[in-house]
């Protein structure tokens, strides 16, 4: 009888007796790779492997998908066989791979044409769960595969970007039962050493789901389907961009071709883990999307609620030196803490523990890694972090650890600790903590009371410059307090994230909050600063009055990046034997229908396609009304009850040619090369423990966002005075820098009292662009007056700058 060696998934060694004590090796390999093993036998005696006589380590190959014999070992009594081996993984060229998998993949690619065309009118985004079950028995399908996100390297990566497979190994998709015994979508609850991660490289997200899951209400709410079902159909909102997105996605699942899952994987036979992240995937475009990336963005979108990002001091190492901003960051972990916040630390560093890399030698702490923070928790006046690896290995090895001797009878009755020491938690010291992590995030968990609205930021013209352009918010958000209250308020972009949103580059974001007293006069309450992040946040406390909030963005990044190499995009493509809209341009498309759909319920109604209509000069669609949706013109687009879906505006866009098609997106405000030229939409949120309601005004028609601007200068003069002046005894010209968004923004003082008129130019500072674009700014300042000018923000992708600007003044 044969003794079998179990390598890897798909590969193991079967060992069969010869004659004597001789033994013949035959490797089976089901890999798409080739394997090389090496048998290391400088601790043997005795022993020979035939063409190898006298090698104390030898080596033999096994190619993809064969069987073969690898060694026959001679034992000559007396031996001792006592062999160590490893195997090195060569993966088969991507071509070889292709061939090998051929099978699979075109049995899905039919079930992938075969779904596209019956659900080609079916809104099955918009649909629930038990509807899209009563479309497939009316199609006689007993499975769902999703067209939209199908089981295909589509799906895996973008090859206009990444032209050369960036993996490894090709996936083989496969549904649950195909790698797991009894699939459950839940198993004995959700625990945070559930997950495990895989081949790509997304610690920062798995690391934000095991955060999440200390609380496991907060997963199971993010689950519609809450079972396991067989047609392979489930349903998950995650809140992307500022929103709550229903997404529907099939269980296939990209897995090694004699294995299992290829990303991450749950430690038993449950698939919410690997569902979560399939939906993630999807909303973003494709799986390699996901590589590399912020907890904190993955815990807002898993949660929908206020989530701040502490990055520690450079000199964190130092506690004397940041004692002041640990003390004010303690309080913060303490609120946290008590209110039961979840926490997710960073420490520093490049995380190769996706590449098999392990943790610092001393402590056992692993470098570019993401932890929970379970209890932040003072006790006799020391103060300790209860944190875990959400991978359950590599525990801290320092002060405070399981079996440390700090840990006497009076501590452990006074943190009570649970030790276990396999499952990734321990304590560490205050003071550690800041040597070995760089930063914290809080997301501030609570029912909360939630508004979400949309918003727009718009490039006009100034009417009497037509050179002169600049950016201001569509609409500002007004609303009254009849007592003192806590409230987020929060702006959220289109994430970069997802594929071809870097042709909508990040704006410069500030929250500016208002109060008007009851004479009609305005004052600022709070000024966010400025930041070109994801997300802009703050948490005021404000008393009973009557408060208006006006977004701000210099709007200087919005548009095509100085000295840009891409050519224009070709909106359609031949896609194997189809022709199909260029990812970009549906990226596009989502990021218009973001725009129009208003009512945040997924679909364009009646009179919101008018408008889209009107806006892109497409008579065709100017006049539709209710019945023309459900009639004869729109049979084959996806509609539903509240009218035209985001898959029904794609399917109307590719029936016109491509000169059409770049008319219609010129005139909604993007290049030849798709970016966004004109506007840029944005969700504002409030969350808040009390009732609100909250009024939204077309700032447009009044004089709202220049009041704002201006009294954001006063403020900041009157607190600051005069930094960084040049002026004449008759103006005096400021300057604010915003470290957020490396962002200068200027104002003028006229110390006179007459009307002057000031020429401000911004053009001789180095990698910084302009709001007016242009760099120069003309305008007038009234006696005794003080007016904003302009800004100036560094060009991304520019690692230093400088500013410099000069002016011209004169009587009017």
């Amino acid at each position: 009888m044969g003794r079998t060696i179990e390598l890897s998934n798909g590969a193991s060694i079967e060992r069969t007796a010869l004659d004597g004590y001789d033994e013949e090796w035959i490797m089976t390999n089901k890999t798409l790779s080739t394997l090389e093993v090496t048998l290391d036998l400088s601790k043997c005696s005795g022993i020979e492997v035939d063409d190898h006589e006298g090698e104390t380590s030898v080596s033999a190959e096994c190619p993809p998908n064969e069987t073969q014999t690898l060694f026959v070992v001679r034992r000559n009594p007396p031996f001792k066989f006592a062999a160590g081996i490893s195997m090195k993984e060569i993966p088969a060229p991507v071509e070889e791979q292709e061939e090998l998998i051929g099978g699979f993949k075109s049995e899905l690619d039919s079930k992938i044409d075969e779904m596209s065309e019956l659900l080609r009118k079916i809104p099955f985004d918009t649909m629930n769960h038990e509807e899209i079950c009563d479309k497939l028995g009316e199609f006689g399908l007993d499975h769902f595969t999703d067209p939209s996100f199908p089981p295909n390297d589509d799906s895996i990566y973008d090859k206009e970007t990444e032209p050369e497979y960036p993996l490894q190994q090709k996936p083989v998709w496969k549904r649950p039962h195909e790698f797991m015994r009894d699939p459950k979508l839940f198993d004995d609850g959700i625990d945070p050493n559930d997950i495990n991660q895989g081949a790509l490289g997304n610690c920062w997200f798995l690391a934000s789901i095991a955060s999440v899951a200390e609380n496991p209400a907060l997963i199971k709410r993010l689950f519609i389907t809450q079972e396991y079902n067989e047609q392979g159909l489930y349903q998950l909102r995650i809140c992307k961009n500022g929103e709550w997105l229903k997404v529907t996605v099939d269980d296939y699942i990209p897995c090694y071709y004699s294995g299992g899952p290829m990303f991450c994987r749950a430690t038993g036979d449950e698939l919410w883990v690997l569902l979560l992240e399939k939906a993630y995937a999807k909303i973003h475009g494709n799986y390699c999307q996901l590589r590399a990336g912020f907890v904190s963005h993955g815990m807002a979108d898993l949660t929908g609620c206020p989530t701040r990002d502490h990055r520690f001091p450079q000199d964190r190492h130092d506690y004397g030196a940041i004692e002041e901003y640990a003390e004010e960051l303690w309080s913060k972990l303490d609120l946290a803490d008590s209110k039961g916040w979840i926490m997710c630390a960073g420490t520093p560093g490049v995380d190769h523990f996706t590449e098999g890399g392990g943790p610092d030698q001393d402590h056992g702490i692993v470098p570019g890694h993401a932890y929970s923070v379970i209890a932040a928790k003072e006790r006799e006046g020391i103060r300790l972090l209860n944190v875990r690896n959400p991978w359950g290995e590599f525990e801290w090895g320092g002060a405070w650890s399981d079996n440390s001797e700090e840990w006497t009878e009076e501590m452990m009755e006074a943190f009570e600790p649970d030790f276990d020491a396999k499952d990734g938690s321990f304590w560490i010291s205050y003071e550690d903590f800041f040597k070995n992590f760089c930063s914290i995030t809080v997301c501030r968990v609570e029912n909360w009371n939630e508004i979400r609205l949309k918003g727009i930021f718009m490039r006009l013209m100034e009417a009497q410059d037509t050179d002169e352009d600049f950016v201001l918010s569509k609409f500002y958000y007004s609303f009254r307090l009849e007592e003192e209250a806590e409230i987020d308020i929060g702006l959220h972009q289109e994430d970069e994230r997802i594929l071809g949103s870097d042709r909508r580059r990040y704006v410069d974001m500030q929250i500016l909050i208002l109060r008007r007293h009851t004479n009609g006069t305005l004052t600022i309450v709070h000024d966010s600063g400025s930041s070109d992040s994801r997300d802009q946040e703050c948490h005021v406390t404000l008393g009973a009055g009557h408060y208006i909030v006006v977004p701000r963005s210099s709007g200087a990044t919005l548009g095509r990046p100085n000295n840009d190499p891409k050519d224009p995009v070709d909106f359609k493509v031949e896609h194997g034997d189809k022709i199909r809209l260029h990812p970009v341009l549906r990226s596009t498309i989502d990021d218009v229908f973001r725009r129009m759909d208003l009512q945040l319920n997924g679909a364009l109604s009646a009179d919101e396609l008018n408008q889209f209509g009107r806006l892109i000069g497409c008579e065709e669609l100017e006049n539709v009304t209710d019945e023309d949706l459900e009639g004869e013109e729109f049979e084959n687009i996806s509609c539903n009850a509240n009218g035209i879906t985001n898959f029904g505006i794609k399917q109307y866009f590719s029936k016109y040619e491509p000169e059409e098609i770049a008319e219609f997106i010129g005139k909604l405000g993007y290049d030849e090369s798709l970016y966004s030229t004109k506007s840029k939409p944005f969700t504002i949120t409030f969350h808040t423990n009390s009732e609100l309601r909250v009024r939204i005004g077309d700032a447009l028609k009044t004089d709202l966002n220049e009041r704002a601007w201006d009294l954001m200068m006063h403020n900041y003069h009157k607190n600051n005075g005069a930094t960084g002046a040049i002026q004449t005894d008759e103006i005096c010209v400021f300057r604010r820098y915003d470290q957020g968004a490396y962002c200068v923004v200027y104002g003028a003082i006229n110390k006179t009292d007459d009307e002057m008129e000031v020429n401000f130019k911004m053009t001789n500072s180095k990698n910084m662009i302009y709001q007016p674009s242009k760099g120069s700014v003309k305008t007038i300042v009234p006696p005794r007056g003080l007016v904003y000018l302009s800004t100036s923000i560094l060009d991304p992708g520019q690692s230093s700058f400088s500013w410099n600007y000069s002016f011209s003044a004169g009587r009017t």
